[in-house]
């Protein structure tokens, strides 16, 4: 089937229900280029920061994160716990979905029980943040939410739950939902050719205020020279991921400039604790002090420095980052039992040999970083394979199997928080291979997951972050420090959490 037939079917599939500005000649029109193409149309499926870049102009959700990444009311007016366990929402009233349907608590009630819905077999990503009970309609315009255990991350979940028109899904088939995307957000689907281009128009009816560039299109462009060339011909106008040597060329072209923000991105090597040799914790804090992040980061990055800690938010001041010590590693794996033998570290007749699998285009340099991360290896007898996998392979790998190779670069966003970045390596997230097992963090998280007093969850957040410092399930490597390029005539600026959020953004 060619791209042409496929955009053609589905947007004859949406059909014409929904309203939007009409398109006109000298429309102001976005064009956003992103590494990688989104995972479905159907928020229960996303999976990363791409995904929701196209949610939030679609969907609206209860609560959002303002730039200074504060919560503020969106479709809900206001919150209260009425306990640890029951969080009761008051809603906006008067807003239609994009097909006329009205939003009430009973679309809350839809959007938040279709995730766990068997039958849907959604993804685990929404399903980590809270232990969800069921939600119960108080009245039209009143939702209460209850969970089996205390919620302390209920809005950072209720960010991501995405609100959509109940009985239009209830009408498709999941086939049909991951193609006709209906919400109440300021932009309306118009088309998705996968792996060329995803475009919306604005919604006349908006509920808030009215957005005020026409038409956006999002590219999936996963290299990053065809990207940085789009830039500056005007084929994009806001682009992710600009590589750090391309940034004068960008801010000296007279058509585009370089906007840099200190994101909560953690980018690390996940280990695979379930795999020997990584069961020991000498082995695991031995590849910590061998690999020299800060030099990586200079030459292949260009920014950044190594990171002590996941955490974005409540960070233990106490922990340092790991230093370059390669004597420290190789006296570490000598106590665990390894030798080294003709250059290669050997236990039991067996060499230390591992894969290590990485995206390519996903990341600043992620490739780069991973190859530089495996040569480091080699050099105190660690041998390497490095796999290097297109998105949408590495993907299914981390986020449907759980299933990456001995080693893995991954990134993942932060709620700023602390929390939240903590969960990553807990049994509690949903995507977590490092198999960690230390039954201290875990017992300690679930202390914090049940605690509301801020000074002793900022406590049990240092230790956490304490214990993942000492018996390292990851190698730490940074904090990514993100470069947009943004054409001149657009006004619009970038946020810590990679979102790329358009209702604001305006056209000269």
């Amino acid at each position: 089937m060619t791209r042409r037939l496929l955009a053609l079917l589905v947007v004859i599939m949406v059909g014409a229900g929904p309203m939007s500005l009409a398109d006109g000649e000298g429309e102001a029109r976005l064009t956003i280029a992103q590494g990688t193409d989104i995972t479905s149309l159907d928020p229960a499926f996303s999976k990363i920061r791409n995904d929701d870049n196209v949610y939030l102009e679609l969907f609206d959700t209860l609560v959002h994160r303002n730039d200074q990444m504060q919560y503020v009311p969106v479709l809900a007016e206001s919150w209260k716990a009425l306990s640890p366990t029951t969080w009761q929402f008051k809603l906006r009233r008067g807003i239609l979905f994009h097909n006329n349907e009205p939003f009430d608590a009973e679309a809350v009630k839809y959007s938040i029980e279709r995730i766990y819905d068997p039958a849907l077999n959604a993804p685990g990503f929404l399903k980590g943040f809270v232990t969800f009970d069921r939600a119960e309609v108080v009245d039209p315009s009143t939702v209460n939410i209850l969970t089996k255990t205390p919620a302390s991350l209920m809005l950072d979940w209720l960010a991501f739950v995405y609100i959509m028109a109940p009985k239009h899904y209830k009408s498709l088939t999941p086939q049909q939902a991951a193609l006709q995307p209906v919400g109440t957000g300021p932009y309306v689907f118009k088309e998705w050719v996968r792996d060329d281009h995803l475009t919306m128009t604005a919604n006349a009816r908006y509920w808030g205020p009215k957005p005020q560039v026409q038409t956006i299109v999002f590219r999936p462009i996963p290299e990053t020279g065809t990207r940085v060339a789009e830039l500056l011909s005007g084929g994009a106008d806001i682009l992710q991921n600009v590589p750090p040597d391309q940034v004068d060329r960008v801010n000296r072209s007279g058509i585009a400039t370089v906007k840099t923000v200190e994101g909560g991105r953690d980018i690390f090597i996940g280990m695979r604790n379930d795999r020997p040799p990584f069961k020991d914790r000498r082995v695991r804090q031995a590849m910590n002090y061998a690999i020299d992040v800060d030099v990586i980061l200079k030459n292949v990055v260009g920014a950044g420095r190594r990171m002590a800690t996941l955490a974005n938010a409540h960070v233990n001041p106490a922990i340092r980052a790991y230093p370059y010590d390669p004597e420290k590693a190789k006296a570490l794996l000598a106590e665990a039992g390894w030798k080294l033998e003709g250059g290669t570290l050997t236990k039991d007749g067996q060499p230390f040999a591992v894969t290590l699998d990485t995206p390519t285009g996903r990341y600043i340099r992620d490739k780069d970083i991973a190859e530089a991360v495996a040569s480091y290896l080699e050099r105190i007898g660690i041998q390497v394979k490095v796999n290097i996998l297109a998105w949408p392979v590495y993907s299914k790998k981390i986020f449907e199997d759980v299933a990456p190779a001995d080693l893995y670069l991954l990134g993942l966003g932060s709620s700023f928080n602390g929390q939240s970045e903590m969960q990553y390596i807990s049994k509690s997230y949903a995507y977590n291979p490092v198999a960690y097992n230390n039954p201290d963090f875990e017992q300690t998280y679930q202390d914090l997951n049940a605690t509301a007093d801020t000074a002793k969850r900022t406590q049990l957040l240092h230790r956490l972050q304490q214990i993942a410092h000492d018996d390292p399930p990851i190698i730490f490597v940074y904090k990514q420090v993100d470069f947009y390029g943004v054409n001149k005539r657009v006004s619009w600026e970038p946020r810590r959490d990679e979102l790329v959020i358009l209702k604001g953004a305006t056209v000269k």
